[in-house]
């Protein structure tokens, strides 16, 4: 009886360890303890903004999120917030490479304030030469450290779109916070190809 019981244990933990490992956390590398960081970061981001394409409004009515944000307050928020090697990641309207920037300074909020003339996208605008982005929270200037054509499937042929890539024991992940708080299932971190200018 006390094999049977033994046996019994390490059946059950087994499966504890099989359940927990098998759920979603939204990761397509669940076991990945330096994921940590990154799955912390983007709830409170998505936990923070909700998507509205007029500043106003809820595009997503179930979005639990307290102040209005497109995609780039997403993407600066979570850069913000995250320890790690980040990069923002965007494609601008009408298509193209994807750019991918480093923050070099954060701004004071507002320094450039698209939402005072209603217009959203890529929250940015060139200013002496520098590209300065707005957000709702963060206001930053961006350099450009890599210019590519995005080879990834689902983000191939999008436009005016700008997300987050983090680097964890030399692996490199996509982190979508604004997709992701329309829809985690279907928009999970997941590992890419590292850029050009990292190989």
């Amino acid at each position: 009886m006390k094999n049977l019981s033994k046996f019994s244990v390490i059946i059950i933990l087994t499966l504890l360890t099989f359940s927990m490992t098998a759920c979603d956390n939204g990761t397509t590398n669940n076991s990945d303890n330096g994921m940590d960081q990154v799955l912390r970061v983007d709830k409170e981001v998505r936990d923070l903004f909700f998507y509205s394409s007029n500043g106003r409004t809820r595009d997503f009515p179930l979005d639990t999120g307290r102040i209005a944000a497109v995609c780039t307050d997403y993407a600066l928020e979570f850069y913000y917030r995250y320890q790690g090697e980040v990069y923002l990641v965007a494609i601008s309207y009408g298509g193209g490479p994807a750019i991918w920037y480093t923050v070099e300074q954060w701004l004071p909020a507002n320094t450039f304030n698209w939402r005072t003339r209603e217009q959203f996208g890529l929250n940015s605008v060139l200013r002496n030469g520098v590209w300065e982005y707005d957000g709702v929270i963060r206001d930053a200037t961006k350099t450009v450290v890599g210019t590519e054509i995005w080879s990834e499937s689902t983000y191939r042929n999008i436009q005016g779109h700008m997300w987050n890539v983090v680097v964890i024991d030399g692996k490199w992940y996509l982190v979508d916070s604004t997709w992701r708080d329309n829809n985690l299932a279907r928009n999970p971190i997941k590992e890419i190809i590292p850029p050009s200018f990292a190989r």
